[in-house]
């Protein structure tokens, strides 16, 4: 009868040895890795904190601005204020337009003494293992200077910190791209070109 008992004993520890193996084995393969966070904040401006590399846009005479509307680059030549679009997401020449003198004057304003945030970026080691979501943000606009691009805003992952200008110049930009798009065909940001 003593030796029914401790078998009965011996059963009940093993079914809670082989639970906790179980758990165990279970929260060990548990993703505890941390989720890339990104360095800007949920309307897309840059977080304090990150650490750039800071450059001019003197040298780029191009803003090529993303038409999301009509699936177009709009190049804008920003001594000119003259706009050639390319159609099919840059892949046939399209319209041209002329930006009103205003709206060239505003853009210029904005870029006067600007200054691109390139984001300094460490190796994956120095990040730990990260897990970084699939999340890709098309370029608001590209900057131009004989073949060299810089894409403002552009992000390929979760992890990513965006190239963008400095401080409350990208907000501005982004601002004036947008209305830019939004109104390129009703006549209140272009004129008739000369």
């Amino acid at each position: 009868m003593l030796d029914g008992v401790s078998r009965r004993k011996g059963a009940r520890v093993k079914k809670y040895l082989v639970l906790c193996s179980v758990f165990m084995l279970i929260v060990s393969f548990q993703n505890c890795s941390k989720v890339g966070q990104t360095n800007i904040d949920s309307s897309g401006n840059l977080i304090q904190g990150q650490q750039y590399n800071k450059y001019s846009v003197e040298p780029y005479p191009i803003l090529s601005l993303w038409d999301y509307t009509r699936y177009q680059y709009l190049d804008l030549d920003l001594s000119t204020g003259h706009m050639e679009a390319f159609e099919e997401a840059g892949q046939v020449s399209g319209n041209t337009y002329c930006l009103k003198s205003s709206q060239l004057a505003e853009v210029q304003q904005i870029l006067a003494g600007a200054e691109i945030c390139e984001p300094i970026v460490y190796k994956a080691s120095d990040a730990g293992n990260l897990a970084c979501t699939m999340n890709y943000r098309y370029p608001y606009a590209i900057l131009t200077n004989s073949g060299e691009e810089v894409r403002l805003g552009e992000m390929t992952s979760g992890c990513d910190a965006p190239i963008d200008l400095c401080e409350v110049k990208a907000q501005d930009l982004r601002r004036w791209t947008e209305n830019v798009v939004d109104h390129l065909l009703d006549g209140s940001v272009t004129d008739a070109c000369p």
